[in-house]
């Protein structure tokens, strides 16, 4: 769970921090249809905030590298060296300003689910046209208000998709052994592109 929560600050708090803004992709006239389909994990009563962040498919490396990096950091038996705590800071600036759509002034987007459904929808307008993406859900526990990215380091987070597998640090294993759960989705100008997402326990 903590690996979740330290990229989403780190891959954009950080580099707010750092870079004072976020580069907006150009021809935002896309549009997303998300299919949630939602484990029994998410139980209320109430509305589980969900947070998305959609990154562009051409910084796959860099996502995984950095997916790999924090999870080593917050390891029992990992930890990074200088060299590599460095690295962190330089992808997390990189993916944040030039590989996550910004909507409404956010580097993600934020709605609810009920907690009654066992599926649900979302379409996410504005997302640039003629690129592909890989695209992240978290679910948070019911009754987490979360209105910027600093109060996600204090929220729990409940399930989310993978885009990788194995999405984890194994000693031994580097981020370069990790293969694709799904192609990246492309997003044509003017046009809906439907996905459909699976929300899986936390490992």
């Amino acid at each position: 769970m903590m690996k979740r929560i330290v990229f989403t600050i780190v891959a954009t708090a950080l580099a707010c921090s750092l870079s004072g803004c976020f580069a907006l992709l150009p021809q935002s006239d896309g549009y997303l249809s998300i299919d949630l389909e939602i484990p029994p994990q998410v139980k209320g009563p109430g509305e589980h905030p969900v947070v998305i962040f959609v990154a562009n498919a051409d910084m796959e490396d860099s996502i995984k590298e950095l997916l790999w990096l924090i999870d080593k950091e917050t390891d029992e038996i990992g930890g990074l060296n200088d060299k590599e705590e460095d690295r962190l800071v330089d992808l997390a600036t990189a993916v944040s300003n030039r590989g996550l759509v910004k909507f409404g002034g956010d580097p993600f987007l934020r709605t609810t689910i009920p907690v009654t459904t066992t599926s649900g929808t979302f379409k996410i307008p504005a997302v640039p046209g003629d690129r592909s993406y890989f695209v992240k859900v978290f679910v948070f526990e019911v009754g987490q208000d979360i209105v910027n990215v600093d109060e996600l380091s204090d929220v729990e987070l409940v399930v989310e998709n993978q885009l990788f597998s194995p999405e984890d640090y194994i000693p031994g294993f580097d981020w370069t052994d990790w293969t694709r759960l799904a192609d990246p989705v492309k997003v044509a100008a003017g046009e809906t592109t439907q996905i459909n997402i699976e929300l899986v326990s936390l490992p």
